[in-house]
């Protein structure tokens, strides 16, 4: 019984402590979230797997960017984005997804947030490809963190994290942070490349806001449109209904038939979701 209380008692002490310790930091997850980061453990476990014991860490050829195919294949671009660097690179992308992905999950939506995910990172890849010949060199997704580290600034610059910082100051330091962990033995050519997916970042700053404006009168137009349609068919509808009360359906034409048979079928539609 003693044995039993001390293991019950150990299990609470660590459950309190990774509870305090996700409280402090500040991040959530989401099941997009924790998606992709199950996917970036994924390719760094069967990259890690394709190199023997005695080679350092490489990319793998079947992801990465490479000097002797250039962009003959495109999907590199993307496949690209999941090809990690360094232990540090790989630890710093994951942890700006639990720390800042949510937020800005949640203020872009699922679409627009994964193209400015992968985007980021892509441009990244292609900016670091172009200036620096060595494969070692390409960023993996990196530069999509970075992207979302300087969103989660923008959006919510007094959101806390570590207890007590605004995001308005971590974000600069992890940013920094994660252009050296990409490529920590090079020099500033590839820091300045890491930085690069900041163009879709500011881009997606700028014209977001533009971007839901043009959609929300989008729909509101479609709305319109619909109505006025419904309200046109319920006055064609009378109209047919007071010609049938009169003459019967045989003064109607076949197309008015065709007219009456689908608005039948349209509110016997309605009455079985109602139902549901």
């Amino acid at each position: 019984c003693w044995q039993d209380f001390m293991r019950l008692d150990s299990d609470n002490l660590i459950g309190n402590g990774v509870g305090a310790a996700h409280r402090f930091l500040g991040g959530r997850f989401s099941f997009l979230i924790l998606t992709l980061i199950f996917f970036h453990l994924f390719f760094a476990v069967y990259e890690f797997g394709q190199r023997a014991p005695e080679e350092p860490l490489r990319l793998v050829d079947t992801l990465s960017l490479r000097k002797v195919k250039a962009l003959d294949e495109p999907y590199r671009i993307l496949s690209s984005c999941f090809v990690w660097t360094s232990f540090w690179q790989f630890a710093f992308t994951i942890f700006v997804l639990y720390l800042f992905g949510w937020f800005v999950l949640r203020r872009l939506g699922a679409l627009v947030f994964l193209f400015t995910y992968f985007s980021s990172a892509a441009v990244t890849n292609l900016v670091t490809y172009e200036l620096v010949s060595a494969e070692e060199t390409v960023a993996g997704a990196g530069g999509g963190a970075i992207a979302l580290s300087f969103l989660c600034a923008a959006y919510f610059p007094y959101l806390r994290f570590f207890g007590v910082v605004p995001a308005k100051f971590a974000a600069p330091v992890l940013i920094c942070g994660g252009a050296f962990a990409s490529a920590p033995h090079l020099g500033a050519v590839i820091v300045v490349s890491q930085l690069s997916g900041l163009s879709v970042a500011v881009l997606v700053l700028v014209f977001e806001p533009r971007f839901r404006m043009e959609l929300s009168k989008w729909w509101l137009r479609r709305q319109v449109e619909s109505a006025m349609t419904e309200a046109e068919e319920e006055e064609k509808l009378d109209m047919l209904l007071r010609k049938v009360s009169r003459g019967g359906m045989t003064v109607l034409s076949r197309k008015e038939r065709n007219f009456l048979l689908q608005m039948s079928k349209k509110y016997n539609r309605r009455v079985t979701e109602r139902k549901e």
